[in-house]
């Protein structure tokens, strides 16, 4: 007969193991094979017509807005379009490009950075949002980039290095480049950029207006001849008259 401490190995070994490796959640492996940390959740069903605000399956502590239009038909390859947000870094303002969205069937897309602490390591914060949107819908390969404020500081980042993404430029009222040409920096941030991409610059506020008409000579200099200034009606803020300006400009390359 088997001592004690041997039958309760056994027990160990073949019973309750195997059990808690059951319990425990899935792991996802990097393209090496290795065994990552990071936590696979289940990525919830769309709801399309739906304004959401879903975290992702990779990365759980990124938030992100998400609207999948009505209109767009099974199997129909869709536009997104990426909107970086002001400050408060909270994307709600997105629902004003519902419209926009139906009509075009555009998937827009809102990244959420409210806890900067928390998700610093993701390398391109879309990134993961955009694979969860993969899981379900097909999407072209370009994307249109919106950035309000502060939010234009990150599109300025993605038009400099990752370009060959990027279909056009939306931004409004936002803080440029330009401000650093003095210092040899503006055409080496964008020495590899594809300056054919279209950008319009939208405001509303009298000073921003100012200076988004002299940040225009240093772009066109640059190489980006297609920039454009259009002012619209209201302040520093996402509104109706903005949002179709944009989205008029991000129709003429659909």
């Amino acid at each position: 007969m088997l001592p004690s401490f041997l039958r309760d190995l056994l027990v160990f070994a073949f019973i309750i193991f195997p059990l808690t490796l059951q319990s425990r959640p899935s792991i996802i492996q990097n393209p090496a094979g290795e065994d990552s940390d990071v936590t696979q959740l289940p990525i919830p069903r769309f709801k399309p017509g739906v304004l959401e605000v879903r975290k992702s399956a990779e990365e759980p502590d990124l938030k992100y807005h998400l609207y999948v239009p009505r209109s767009l038909k099974e199997g129909q390859t869709a536009d997104v379009m990426i909107y970086y947000p002001g400050v408060s870094g909270v994307a709600d303002s997105i629902s004003l490009y519902r419209p926009f969205a139906e009509a075009s069937g555009v998937i827009l897309l809102g990244i959420n950075y409210d806890n900067l602490r928390n998700i610093a390591h993701i390398q391109w914060y879309p990134g993961p949002a955009l694979k969860d949107i993969r899981s379900r819908y097909q999407i072209s390969s370009r994307y249109f980039l919106l950035g309000f404020s502060d939010g234009g500081t990150y599109v300025m980042e993605d038009l400099a290095s990752r370009s060959d993404q990027i279909k056009a430029v939306v931004v409004h009222e936002s803080s440029l480049w330009d401000s650093v040409a003095a210092w040899d920096m503006f055409d080496r941030r964008f020495r590899d950029a594809d300056r054919t991409i279209p950008i319009l610059l939208t405001c509303g506020m009298p000073e921003a207006c100012a200076s988004h008409s002299d940040s225009l000579p240093a772009y066109r200099g640059a190489g980006f001849a297609s920039i454009q200034l259009q002012e619209v009606d209201g302040g520093h803020y996402l509104n109706a008259a903005q949002a179709k300006a944009a989205a008029d400009f991000f129709e003429r390359y659909q």
